[in-house]
């Protein structure tokens, strides 16, 4: 699979989402319980106990895609490999992916330290935008509105552009 990239030079880089290359569901858990059965290449486990999803048929055919995957050495060309946890790093360590070619990039939001403060909107300022499809307003047109006495936004939609009496146009809103 990335042994044309590498022979073209091209660096291949895996993010490790799940355990793949290791383990014939992904998880390393199967029927309740942490599972490293097919740890050295033994996916054979996995068809035994039925891992995948439950299914001894969806856990052949996941064996089958793993021992091809051996097979053709579909994972010698990953230059680095990306852990998003420290758990992942020290299970990809486990088994067997050198140090040097594996990186701890951590996903999320990092937490607002607590001294930050929550911005407030101005009283003038509607709390949502007009969801209304072609309403350029950012303020209060009608189209969408908030019920204080609920909890929940209470949603309007645009009925008619109406002419007023000045002769300008403006949206008249029905619930």
């Amino acid at each position: 699979m990335f042994a044309p990239l590498a022979r073209a030079g091209v660096p291949v880089v895996m993010t490790l989402h799940d355990f793949k290359p290791w383990c014939t569901n992904r998880l390393l858990y199967a029927h309740g319980e942490i599972c490293e059965r097919c740890r050295g290449g033994k996916h054979w486990n996995a068809v035994a106990v039925g891992c995948v999803q439950g299914s001894r048929v969806k856990s052949a055919v996941a064996a089958a895609e793993a021992y091809l995957h051996d097979a053709w050495r579909a994972y010698a060309s990953v230059r680095t490999w990306i852990a998003p946890s420290q758990f992942v790093y020290d299970k990809a360590l486990t088994f067997g992916v050198e140090r040097a070619r594996l990186r701890v990039l951590s996903h999320g939001v990092e937490a607002a330290p607590p001294s930050a403060a929550a911005v407030a909107l101005p009283a003038h300022l509607p709390a949502t935008r007009c969801s209304r499809d072609g309403c350029r307003s950012r303020r209060a047109c009608g189209c969408c509105r908030t019920s204080r006495a609920r909890s929940r936004p209470r949603r309007w939609s645009c009925a008619a552009t109406v002419r007023s009496a000045r002769g300008s146009t403006r949206r008249r809103c029905r619930t």
